[in-house]
């Protein structure tokens, strides 16, 4: 049987946003982040994806998927360790931007949904991402394994 599903199909082509892509130091933590280039042309602020890898993954072996979510307007950070199950590290990049759109001067103020934050994450990372989501259910208000 063929079905067709209109939602997923709806999101298969590359969304109307330019797409960013840079790496963030925070003290010890390194992230990258893959973002909509041009906040203002949103119309809407930009959600907050946190994403877990796999064991022993970086972000760059999910670029393509990552960067996809950030051209249909969120902002997703994605840490940079090889094992993220704990969730701390992920939960750790989600404060990153929270505090980040409060903070003036800074290329995410006023641009950032806070109260839209999805916990994402692949294998370990899924673990992860479950885990943040049940230790800080304010912090965290969606999950996707």
């Amino acid at each position: 049987m063929n079905r067709r599903y209109p939602v997923s199909s709806a999101f298969v082509r590359r969304g109307p946003f330019a797409t960013t892509t840079s790496t963030i130091r925070d003290g010890t933590a390194t992230y990258v982040v893959f973002r909509p280039s041009h906040y203002m042309v949103l119309g809407f602020k930009s959600p907050i994806v946190t994403w877990g890898n796999g064991t022993n993954a970086t972000p760059a072996m999910y670029t393509t998927m990552l960067s996809h979510f950030a051209s249909y307007g969120f902002t997703v950070i994605a840490t940079t360790l090889a094992n993220t199950g704990s969730g701390r590290e992920i939960a750790g990049a989600a404060r990153y931007l929270v505090d980040a759109d409060a903070t003036s001067g800074s290329v995410f103020a006023g641009h950032l949904a806070v109260h839209e934050v999805a916990a994402v994450g692949h294998s370990q990372g899924a673990t992860g991402a479950v885990r943040v989501a049940s230790m800080d259910p304010r912090l965290i208000t969606s999950v996707m394994t």
